[in-house]
């Protein structure tokens, strides 16, 4: 893992001697919703389109995120198609101005929402269809585990964890960075095949239940303290 690189690099700690636990998710905070109708019942409560796809990304509106390259490659995807299908940006930061405008150069204002920061991401992804990243860089992002533990399939570049938490086709799809016709390309095949996402869906959620849960994460605390009990 990076973090063990870092640690080890930084005071010399031998890596073979850290080891890594993860932060468990709180995967009955984080979770699907029940039921397409429960889906459009919170999507109104959040004042979301309750019909059509709905793609959300919660990232600090940052150079680092590329937010701009996902709006150009979201163009790119719904230019020329009927389907319904808006971008949803929850974060805030130094580019928010500057996306906004883009949004509006791209003839795609409509179809972003910028809700800015916010206090109620955990009621917001589950009105998701899928979680979209297109950092540059990132480590293991909890917000990603978070989105995937609400039963979305990650659409993202495949740079840092993420790598590690998809398997392409199976829990998400990944594209490599910087590839903005490689998003595109995925983001139109997934306009194109809504149906596709809730079984990489169901995948997605699985893996963060078994591999990042609370109980896994307890589980292996509890194999580091009973060997070094010894």
């Amino acid at each position: 893992a990076e973090a063990a690189e870092l640690l080890a690099t930084l005071t010399g700690i031998p890596r073979a001697a850290v080891d890594v636990i993860a932060n468990g998710i709180d995967t009955e905070r984080f979770a699907p919703v029940a039921s397409p109708e429960a889906r459009r019942a919170l999507r109104r409560d959040k004042g979301l389109p309750e019909e059509g796809l709905l793609l959300g990304c919660v990232a600090a509106l940052r150079p680092v995120k590329n937010h701009r390259g996902l709006l150009r490659a979201f163009a790119q995807a719904v230019t020329g198609t009927a389907a319904a299908a808006h971008l949803v940006l929850v974060g805030d930061g130094e580019l928010a101005g500057e996306l906004r405008e883009l949004a509006e150069t791209l003839g795609i204002a409509e179809r972003v929402l910028f809700l800015g920061r916010r206090a109620d991401v955990a009621e917001l992804l589950p009105c998701f269809d899928a979680f979209v990243l297109n950092s540059d860089t990132e480590g293991l992002s909890y917000a990603v585990l978070e989105a995937m533990a609400c039963g979305l399939p990650l659409i993202a570049t495949a740079v840092g964890g993420n790598v590690r938490l998809v398997r392409d086709g199976r829990q998400g799809l990944l594209v490599p960075a910087g590839d903005g016709d490689a998003l595109a390309a995925v983001l139109a095949r997934v306009l194109a095949a809504p149906d596709s996402l809730a079984a990489m869906g169901r995948e997605a959620r699985m893996m963060v239940d078994t591999e990042y849960g609370m109980t896994a994460m307890l589980a292996r605390y509890h194999a580091l303290y009973r060997e070094l009990a010894g």
